[in-house]
């Protein structure tokens, strides 16, 4: 049908556009724990915005998927906000 406006997509993935995050991947199962792959946006000291990339792993084997999962995401809030601190204070100077 032309015209027609598609119905905007639901996503579960709470970190998914929290602090810079643009993209992510999960995946669980209890012998692997939690799993997550996960892109973001992290803006310089110039304020321009740098590509970083991360992968967590293996995050509370054997406790069960869906506390691995939530395990995964806390870590990666961590990964991901020192990143963002640490690209913040880099790039060229401004003058």
């Amino acid at each position: 049908m032309a015209g027609r406006v598609p119905d905007p997509v639901r996503n579960t993935n709470t970190l998914l556009g929290e602090g810079g995050v643009i993209g992510l991947k999960t995946g669980s199962s209890s012998p692997a724990g939690g799993n997550l792959m996960w892109a973001a946006v992290a803006p310089d000291r110039d304020g321009r915005d740098r590509p970083a990339v991360g992968v967590v792993l293996h995050q509370k084997a054997g406790a069960g998927s869906e506390q691995g999962l939530e395990a995964a995401f806390g870590t990666s809030r961590s990964l991901i906000t020192s990143v963002r601190r640490w690209v913040a204070g880099t790039g060229p100077a401004t003058r």
